[in-house]
C-alpha cells in the first residue's frame, strides 16, 4: 500500500490569488477547504471567471443560494487551477472529460495537474495532485 504526504491549505479565502503554487510532488496530495458563503459574500467568487456553459448553468438553478454557491465554487477551483498553471482563471480551459468529470485541457496541463472538486452545503473541497490516475474526494456537509 502507497503512503501520501498531505499538503493542506486552509488560509483565508483569496489567498490562492496571492502569487502561484508550487505544484504537488508525486506523493503529495493538495487539498483546499472552503467557505463558499464566505468567499461569495467577500466577492472573492466572480462569474467572470466562468465558461459560458457554467453561467449558462448557474442561471438554471432554481434557488439563489445554490446559485450563489455553484458560482462561487467554479470560481474558486478556477483560481486556485490558475495559481498552479499560472494563468488567469478565465483562461484555465477545462472540459468534460471521460465520465463528464471537469479535466484541464491538456495543451494548457503539460505536467497534467488533476483535481476534483466536491462541495456540500457551504463548505467545498478540492484535492489536486500531479500524476495519472483517477481521484475523487467527496465531502459531506453536518449540521451541528
Amino acid at each position: 500500500m502507497r503512503e501520501w504526504r498531505w499538503w493542506r491549505r486552509f488560509g483565508q479565502p483569496g489567498a490562492e490569488s496571492a502569487g502561484h503554487i508550487a505544484l504537488p510532488t508525486e506523493d503529495e496530495i493538495h487539498l483546499w477547504q472552503v467557505d463558499l458563503d464566505e468567499i461569495h459574500a467577500g466577492h472573492l467568487a466572480g462569474a467572470s471567471a466562468l465558461s459560458s456553459s457554467e453561467r449558462g448553468r448557474a442561471r438554471r438553478f432554481a434557488f439563489a443560494l445554490h446559485r450563489t454557491r455553484y458560482v462561487a465554487a467554479k470560481a474558486w477551483t478556477r483560481r486556485v487551477l490558475a495559481a498552479y498553471l499560472r494563468l488567469e482563471p478565465d483562461h484555465v480551459p477545462l472540459l468534460a472529460g471521460e465520465w463528464g468529470k471537469p479535466e484541464v485541457l491538456a495543451r494548457a496541463n503539460p505536467l497534467g495537474l488533476q483535481f476534483n472538486l466536491s462541495h456540500s452545503g457551504p463548505r467545498a473541497l478540492l484535492a489536486v495532485v500531479l500524476r495519472q490516475g483517477l481521484l475523487h474526494i467527496d465531502a459531506d456537509f453536518a449540521q451541528s
